[in-house]
């Protein structure tokens, strides 16, 4: 009788694979968050996919189209409806600068036999599975992970587990300083 496989040793292998990242991509956040456009709070409160509830973790999109087409089925799944109401209006993407030393792909996983159904729960709607897969990468140190988007067509995701940044990884807002400049000249005058 053979033996079973165990998948540990795989994605054991994987995790040694790691790659360096730099790279921009794309960040959507309403008006009243546009202060913690960096800050990993919301998915530390609520998680995301493949990041559990506490885990201090952002999210990115390859495009700046991904991005809102990825906040608005997040909306969609959390029960709401998939517009985005009035008062999360207006909505800014930011274009992000990243480094990163230890990113994985989950796409070079899912031509893997023995993990191809593992690589298919991560996809679901429920983000159990993928909170679930997430936790050794975490362990391991990973700082990226890179997944195919479930809402956005062929795009692409990233989501950075911040509390794994050590000084040599950088996040930074693309033109922050003059953003920060021309914001105070957005405010809308009075009617």
């Amino acid at each position: 009788m053979k033996p079973k496989h165990d998948p540990k040793s795989d994605i054991a292998t994987w995790i040694a694979s790691a790659t360096s990242l730099t790279a921009t991509y794309f960040r959507s956040v309403d008006h009243e968050r546009i202060d913690k456009v960096l800050s990993g709070e919301l998915t530390r409160k609520h998680g995301g996919r493949f990041a559990p509830v506490g885990t201090n973790a952002i999210f990115f999109a390859v495009s700046d189209s991904g991005a809102t087409t990825e906040v608005t089925a997040r909306k969609d799944r959390l029960g709401g409806a998939s517009q985005m109401p009035l008062d999360h209006y207006p909505r800014i993407i930011f274009a992000v600068s990243i480094h990163l030393d230890r990113v994985l792909d989950l796409r070079k996983l899912q031509s893997n036999p023995n993990l191809k159904q593992t690589c298919e729960n991560c996809r679901t709607p429920d983000t159990g599975h993928s909170q679930q897969f997430a936790v050794p990468l975490i362990q391991a140190g990973i700082q990226g992970l890179f997944f195919p988007s479930v809402h956005a067509g062929g795009d692409l995701n990233l989501v950075v587990y911040l509390d794994n940044l050590d000084n040599g990884n950088t996040i930074q807002i693309v033109n922050e300083e003059s953003f920060r400049e021309n914001a105070k000249r957005l405010i809308l005058p009075k009617p």
